[in-house]
């Protein structure tokens, strides 16, 4: 998977299928769909999506559940995948619990499917449009750079390539 798509994690099923096909005619990125939480979570720190969906109910007995896998990508000790916006949703039937678990382990939202899928589809629009502005907010405040690069032509090209992007560049060697 390149970087910066969505991933879908869930059995296999009639909505999820839908899911993934509206979120890639919209093209609102590429689309992985992920039957096992577990097996999500390892690819997570290689493949750098912009948001996860994950259902609540656990591929198997053995695998995490929606709950557990937010917790887990939300937690301290997983400060590299904390920005990661992780969308909850259930299935099956409606439980306010939910919602505020969903609340409490830091999920971004918590969906009913398939009865929200449009409002579902229209936040990952609205996650991906806020992570582009941040781009290119953060290309506009162009800052300070500090290059350190021993060899003199490496550190020229690169001073170079960020100069004319509009950073000021300080410059060290012997680092």
């Amino acid at each position: 998977m390149a970087t910066g798509g969505i991933f879908i994690i869930g059995r296999e099923s009639e909505v999820t299928s839908r899911l993934a096909a509206e979120l890639q005619d919209r093209r609102l990125g590429e689309v992985v769909t992920i039957q096992s939480a577990e097996i999500a979570f390892s690819q997570l720190k290689t493949a750098w999506p912009k948001a996860v969906i994950c259902d609540i109910e656990p591929a198997s007995e053995k695998d995490l559940d929606g709950f557990q896998f937010c917790r887990l990508v939300k937690s301290e000790d997983n400060v590299s995948l904390n920005h990661i916006p992780v969308i909850l949703c259930s299935t099956g039937r409606k439980d306010v619990q939910f919602e505020q678990l969903a609340t409490e382990v830091g999920a971004t939202l918590f969906i009913y499917l398939p009865e929200q899928l449009e409002d579902l589809i229209n936040a990952i629009g609205r996650i991906l449009e806020k992570d582009y502005q941040a781009v290119v907010e953060a290309m506009e405040t162009r800052g300070r750079v500090l290059v350190v690069e021993d060899d003199d032509d490496t550190r020229l090209t690169i001073t170079t390539c960020l100069s004319s992007k509009g950073y000021e560049i300080i410059e060290a060697r012997d680092g």
